[in-house]
């Protein structure tokens, strides 16, 4: 039985890194394409509210927490369309439902959204933000900065720092290319892990979260003993208060 759990686990461990990596190509290819267009705008948010326009449509309200790529559409813009429903820099519109492109419904949760600006066209009725990837525009927010996935990405987990960066600069840029920056050894792991940080800076912590986004554990020390942790997919991020990185961590 014992083998059989290390065995689930190991796969578990592929299977979630291989819906990572499938959700982040399509999110990489998705701002690389997305580059020019002025009209795409990436940042977070929180509900509002909901204005139900039809049975099967709704305007949904969100907070312009932080923008990672482009500019709000506001009356100032070029690109504006007067409508009832005005966007600000402080808050979007957002269309819930089905539509031409796709069926897309939100509901009140935080998250990250990956969005494009559409006026009134033939089959669109309703003027702003429309998906880019239908289903997976967007990312919900977990409790201590975990972001997660929506269908059919259910099982996608990443720190959200590690996320933000991805969405700032890409995934093809040197910016972006931290996997080297945090090694762990070995992984996936059944006592004790050695942490090894390439890079100049001092003064760095850790942090041990489990895969809901709780946080388990802070330490400095570089190698630590994991024996007594529960079987399962773990998150260890370094931070020195100006920077972070994040390594995802099976335990045995």
């Amino acid at each position: 039985m014992k083998y059989l759990l290390i065995l689930f686990l190991i796969i578990l461990s592929f299977e979630s890194s291989f819906a990572c990596m499938c959700i982040c190509r399509e999110v990489c290819d998705v701002l690389e394409a997305t580059s020019d267009d002025e009209k795409t705008l990436v940042f977070r948010g929180s509900f509002i509210k909901e204005v139900v326009i039809s049975p099967s449509t709704s305007l949904m309200q969100y907070s312009v927490d932080e923008i990672y790529r482009g500019d709000v559409v506001t009356p100032l813009s070029p690109y504006y369309e007067t409508g009832a429903f005005v966007n600000t820099m402080e808050a979007v519109w957002l269309v819930s439902g089905i539509s031409v492109s796709c069926d897309r419904t939100l509901d009140h949760s935080d998250g990250i959204f990956i969005v494009s600006y559409q006026g009134a066209t033939q089959g669109h009725s309703l003027i702003g933000y429309r998906p880019t990837i239908c289903r997976q525009d967007r990312f919900y927010i977990a409790q201590n900065h975990i972001v997660k996935g929506v269908y059919p990405y259910e099982d996608f987990v990443m720190v959200l720092w590690e996320f933000e960066d991805l969405l700032r600069y890409g995934c093809y840029s040197e910016a972006s290319d931290t996997k080297q920056d945090l090694i762990l050894t070995p992984n996936p792991v059944t006592d004790i892990v050695d942490l090894q940080l390439v890079l100049p800076e001092d003064n760095w912590s850790f942090i041990l979260f489990d895969c809901t986004g709780r946080e388990l554990l802070l330490f400095q020390e570089t190698s630590i003993n994991l024996q007594n942790l529960a079987t399962g997919v773990y998150f260890i991020v370094a931070t020195n208060g100006k920077k972070r990185r994040s390594k995802r961590l099976v335990k045995l």
